[in-house]
């Protein structure tokens, strides 16, 4: 077998948003807004501050994912392949900001959200929602 190791690729990611986003009808100039107020790679402090913000976060949001799918045997193997993924990205990030092209507050939000769906976690906080709604169903009859 004749394998070139310089070429060693084993997965493509194409990052595609194909829902369709509509305008605040309050923007006057819609046009010209644009709603990222931050450039992450021109901004050290700011790009520090949140890239540290999303790697402290991730233990938690990393749980969050394992503990919205109690009924899954390899919820435990894909956590942690999001979250090594993802600190992988995070760390990649802090070294050469434009790795992904534009960096934002929003693109990372964003790249978190791409990789939680890559390893099916399409909602890490459905079990905390599901207990609130639960509690909220249950003192809704003295409400009304």
């Amino acid at each position: 077998e004749n394998k070139d190791s310089s070429l060693d690729i084993d997965h493509l990611e194409i990052d595609r948003f194909e829902s369709p986003l509509g305008c605040c009808p309050l923007i006057v100039e819609p046009e010209t807004y644009v709603a990222d107020t931050v450039d992450l790679t021109r901004d050290d402090a700011a790009r520090f501050y949140w890239l540290q913000c999303f790697e402290d976060s991730l233990p938690k949001f990393t749980d969050r994912a394992r503990e919205s799918q109690p009924n899954s045997l390899d919820a435990d193997q894909r956590a942690e392949k999001f979250r090594e993924k993802f600190h992988t990205r995070i760390q990649l990030l802090k070294k050469k900001p434009i790795s992904f092209g534009n960096l934002t507050v929003r693109s990372l939000l964003d790249m978190r959200e791409h990789c939680l769906l890559e390893y099916d976690f399409h909602d890490p906080y459905l079990r905390q929602k599901q207990l609130e709604n639960k509690a909220a169903l249950a003192l809704l009859p003295g409400r009304l």
